[in-house]
């Protein structure tokens, strides 16, 4: 059995729970070895996301706008270059700075890439697989709502 660590807290393998795990059953079944069954992953709208690491996620300027782009593209997979280019255009009309466009969407790439997705990920906020670059989102009413909160006092 894997220890319980903050980084694989929201792990359900980390609980002794198999991959094909069905949420709220609480315990296997002889119908959970049927491999004729699919089996349908859970989003992550985990309960035991606590509302610290939530918030640590939503200090980040750069993490809130990936959240406000997959919000937006919610069930979708996306491409983190997709995500890179929404994430530069938004963080270019904010500062409008000398940086070279290349150059700081070169440092949005590896800081999404290698900090925020994956922490993201560890959190069961979305799925991230780095080798693909691809981004999955199925939507959490707790991210949305604070987003939304977020975006109403920024415009204000």
């Amino acid at each position: 059995m894997v220890p319980l660590t903050q980084s694989n807290m929201c792990d359900d393998t980390a609980r002794g729970r198999g991959d094909d795990y069905e949420a709220g059953s609480g315990s296997r079944s002889e119908d959970d070895e049927d491999p004729s069954r699919e089996t349908i992953p859970k989003p992550p709208d985990d309960p035991h996301l606590s509302l610290d690491t939530l918030f640590e996620m939503l200090s980040k300027p750069r993490c809130r706008l990936t959240l406000a782009y997959l919000e937006d593209m919610s069930g979708k997979t996306v491409e983190l270059d997709d995500i890179v280019a929404y994430v530069t255009e938004h963080e270019t009309e904010e500062k409008r700075g000398d940086t070279d466009p290349e150059q700081h969407r070169q440092q949005v790439a590896a800081t999404l890439h290698h900090q925020h997705l994956p922490r993201l990920s560890d959190a069961a906020i979305l799925d991230y697989d780095p080798r693909s670059k691809s981004v999955r989102y199925w939507g959490n009413d707790r991210v949305a709502a604070y987003l939304e909160r977020i975006r109403s006092d920024e415009e204000e």
